[in-house]
């Protein structure tokens, strides 16, 4: 029976087994104005690639040409900027000489703005022409950022300044690239997690049912532990790539609050993102998270992280009082970047009995643990299933009259 004040309901849990396309076709527009690939990684900080000029002083209408070069890179972003104003929005256009191993994109606004790769195969040399606009200022330094590989990259290396001629010499003589916020302190947990809390304090997804991943390397394992304004976070589970879950407003990716487990040599790397539909996510920023730990061990990756329940202004961030569907993610990595698997499971669970007497998470206070032995179905299927749930989701009905939703899974 319901406990007071609860409506018997359901609730949906995704297992997506799919996850990340990568698209290196140099369409990086989202990181025209800070120049920094949202891999979720941190830059190198010294710079093994050049950028020549043809000349150093220039007039409007001038079309002066920038070459980057260096070792085999396989991306890049390059942009002119003045030479005062390095924060500022890029200046002038470019034309290509070489449109096999570059493009132009839209910055802020102005097309041909900025130049990119189109592919990621290595290269050594770029080759473009910078057009000096008419309202040009009297300094220009090129700015480019540089990606090796997905977890090796420079952000914003200069070029020497080029000037106009009669211009007052530079204010700013020496490049200041503001630093990168600092990262959170991530600790290490010293042994597994445990379901003893489970139905108690912590809200658990287990598989296979009633597993404890203290006792079982193979159980997969979430939980949420809510405590006072905040929720901590636990999920491990064997994989020597990624283990991630989101929170969704509807049956399908997009849109989505993301937080991603990601195994990086014998270290794991705690990262937000967020999804905007069925491709990469996009990384955001480790502010909002705290007392982040992990642990590698037997195959198993762990890691938990607390973060508040509403972050008010902070965009992409689910305020965790409301209701959602969760999707769960594995996959392989490779460089620190992630790649997909294709399978695509729906489970069912009912709640069964509150977490806690009055606040309670996700807008409904449930414990549940899912059963592993369930039957993979087709997307037809899942849409199908999904909008049944979806129309009943947190009401009373369906199941009190006896109707069993597509492949319900085992409950305790």
């Amino acid at each position: 029976m319901a406990a007071p004040g609860f409506t018997l309901g359901t609730f949906v849990f995704v297992l997506l087994v799919s996850s990340v396309v990568n698209y290196p076709n140099g369409k990086v527009t989202k990181s025209c104005r800070g120049m920094v690939p949202l891999h979720g990684h941190s830059p190198q900080s010294e710079p093994i690639h050049h950028i020549a000029v043809s000349q150093r002083k220039f007039r409007p209408g001038d079309r002066i040409e920038v070459t980057l070069s260096g070792p085999p890179f396989k991306g890049f972003l390059l942009e002119a900027h003045d030479a005062e104003d390095l924060s500022g929005l890029p200046i002038g256009s470019f034309t290509l000489i070489d449109s096999q191993v570059s493009q132009l994109l839209t910055c802020e606004d102005v097309q041909g703005s900025a130049v990119s790769h189109t592919s990621s195969s290595k290269k050594t040399e770029i080759k473009v022409y910078w057009n000096a606009p008419s309202s040009a200022p009297d300094h220009i330094r090129f700015l480019v950022t540089v990606v090796e590989k997905y977890k090796i990259y420079w952000v914003r290396i200069p070029s020497d300044v080029i000037s106009q001629p009669n211009a007052l010499p530079l204010t700013t003589p020496t490049v200041t690239i503001a630093p990168l916020s600092p990262s959170p302190p991530v600790s290490h947990l010293t042994k597994p997690f445990s379901a003893s809390d489970c139905g108690n304090r912590k809200f658990c997804v287990r598989s296979p049912v009633n597993c404890d991943p203290e006792k079982e390397p193979a159980c997969v394992f979430l939980s949420f532990t809510r405590e006072d304004q905040s929720v901590m976070v636990e999920m491990s589970g064997p994989s020597d790539g990624y283990l991630s879950f989101a929170f969704s407003h509807d049956r399908w990716m997009g849109h989505d609050d993301a937080y991603m487990c990601i195994r990086e040599d014998q270290s794991v790397h705690i990262q937000p993102s967020h999804l905007t539909g069925r491709s990469h996510p996009v990384m955001d920023s480790r502010g909002i998270l705290e007392d982040m730990a992990w642990r590698l061990a037997d195959g198993v990756i762990q890691c938990s992280f607390r973060r508040n329940i509403t972050l008010p202004g902070v965009k992409n961030r689910f305020d965790l009082n409301e209701s959602f569907y969760i999707f769960l993610a594995d996959g392989a990595v490779k460089d620190g970047r992630i790649y997909k698997h294709s399978n695509i499971g729906v489970l069912v669970a009912r709640f069964l009995r509150p977490v806690w007497s009055k606040a309670f998470f996700l807008g409904q206070a449930v414990v549940s643990s899912i059963s592993s032995s369930f039957t993979l179905t087709s997307l037809v299927d899942c849409k199908d299933a999904g909008c049944l749930i979806k129309s009943c989701l947190f009401k009373s009905p369906l199941w009190s009259s006896g109707h069993t939703p597509l492949n319900a899974p085992d409950l305790v």
